[in-house]
């Protein structure tokens, strides 16, 4: 199972116009994970990050926040909480369907 982190899902969620090329790197490698149907952990300290950095350095309005926080919740290879739930990530797909 891979942990996501912060950067990881600012990437994914927030298209900026006048990005580089590394943040497009960035991006595209965010986009391969999270759309590669493998198991992925959440923690909760991630998603608190993620909706603050949201807000206060992006300028997500709270309907934007409460949309890309739906999407992870929605999202089928998608575990979040504490930690990862032991002997996760062993062989095959796990993802909710």
């Amino acid at each position: 199972m891979i942990g996501l982190d912060t950067n990881v899902l600012a990437r994914y969620f927030v298209e900026e116009a006048e990005a580089d090329a590394a943040t497009q790197r960035q991006r595209e490698a965010a986009r391969d994970l999270i759309e590669s149907g493998q198991e992925l952990f959440l923690p909760k300290t991630v998603a608190l990050e993620l909706e603050w950095v949201l807000r206060g350095y992006y300028g997500f309005g709270v309907e934007q926040v409460l949309q890309v926080l739906d999407q992870l919740l929605h999202h089928t290879c998608l575990e979040g909480g504490g930690s990862p739930r032991p002997g996760a990530g062993g062989g095959g797909s796990a993802c909710r369907s």
